[in-house]
């Protein structure tokens, strides 16, 4: 497949994460990862926080959501692209597809594509409300009207998937969407 970055974004508990592991599985030879791999690992060594259980544990994320947030809007302010780059110069010489399983922002894609010989497929992955609720999500107006979880609410995505409802089902979704990019690349 070659050098693709699949970015991959949508609402809290809209399934993100299931889909870049379905993606990953599927390919066999790729690699998955986050933008926001990089700003828990700073968050973590700044702010004394336990980097495994910012990966690990959605309660503890959830809790020091709002410091990632500050914290990341901070370093963007001095840097737009701080966190992609910070990506990007970490895989920068392998040729296997990088999955992304957080893209939040328009200016990712754009400075991704602007590297030389990258192809960048973004998927927008979707569920209603009462589905993500089932998943763990409550509202709440402070995060999820933040610029982090709203800025790509208008822009078009490549693909879409709805996850709504089986494993089964978004698998199906998936293995369609990834047949779909293998022809173009």
């Amino acid at each position: 497949m070659g050098w693709v970055w699949i970015l991959i974004s949508g609402k809290r508990c809209s399934g993100k994460d299931c889909v870049a592991e379905m993606i990953y599985d599927e390919l066999h030879e790729s690699l998955s990862t986050s933008f926001a791999l990089a700003l828990k690992r700073e968050c973590a060594d700044t702010h004394k926080l336990d980097f495994n259980r910012l990966l690990n544990d959605r309660t503890y994320k959830e809790e020091n959501r709002m410091m990632l947030i500050e914290h990341g809007r901070n370093m963007r302010a001095q840097e737009q692209s701080y966190w992609v780059r910070k990506t990007y110069e970490y895989f920068n010489d392998i040729n296997w597809p990088v999955i992304v399983s957080d893209h939040r922002f328009r200016n990712e894609s754009g400075w991704l594509m602007e590297q030389p010989g990258v192809r960048v497929v973004s998927i927008r992955v979707t569920a209603t409300d009462r589905t993500r609720a089932e998943r763990g999500w409550s509202s709440n107006p402070s995060i999820d009207n933040d610029q982090s979880e709203t800025d790509l609410d208008n822009s078009v995505s490549d693909y879409i998937i709805a996850n709504n409802g089986s494993r089964a089902d978004l698998l199906q979704s998936v293995q369609r969407v990834l047949l779909q990019i293998s022809q173009y690349t």
